[in-house]
């Protein structure tokens, strides 16, 4: 299956090929940073929702603002840094993916690197009480709806 890897070590956007099994993100996700250090080994991943039309999602190394030296890249307008390689596949809106169909160039006008050897700091998380949870729910949906997809496509269309 068609993936798109973003790789801020050496700020390129490209395809490669998944093999289908969840297990092979961690090779993906996994590889060389720079020359003075030891290569990068993926064990646990995110993932992160594009926003757009057709369910892209986004693997993450879940631990990669714990590790040092780093490289990161934001996507879109959005505020978050992401740190490392990020992988794309496409949901099948259950629990599998599929290809992603979004072009390189897409992803490439989406993505802003960070300096190289920046340090980013890992953010404190938002504790918020909640009455039940259907007052959580509408929360998220609240903020979902409000969001900025990553890769805005609808001017593609």
């Amino acid at each position: 299956m068609r993936v798109i890897v973003i790789n801020p070590w050496n700020q390129t956007v490209t395809e490669a090929e998944h093999n289908g099994n969840y297990r092979d993100y961690y090779r993906l996700l996994s590889g060389d940073t720079r020359d003075d250090c030891a290569p990068a080994n993926v064990d646990t991943f995110a993932l992160v929702y594009i926003g757009d039309p057709d369910q892209h999602i986004m693997f993450v190394d879940d631990e990669g603002l714990f590790c040092d030296p780093q490289a990161y890249f934001m996507l879109g307008g959005q505020s978050a840094v992401f740190a490392g390689r990020g992988v794309i596949a496409r949901s099948d809106v259950g629990e599998y993916e599929v290809g992603a169909t979004l072009t390189l160039d897409q992803v490439r006008a989406s993505v802003t690197w960070l300096p190289v050897g920046i340090v980013v700091e890992p953010g404190r998380p938002v504790i918020e009480a909640f009455d039940s949870f259907d007052d959580l729910i509408a929360k998220l949906e609240k903020a979902n709806d409000a969001r900025t997809p990553l890769i805005d496509t609808r001017h593609l269309q």
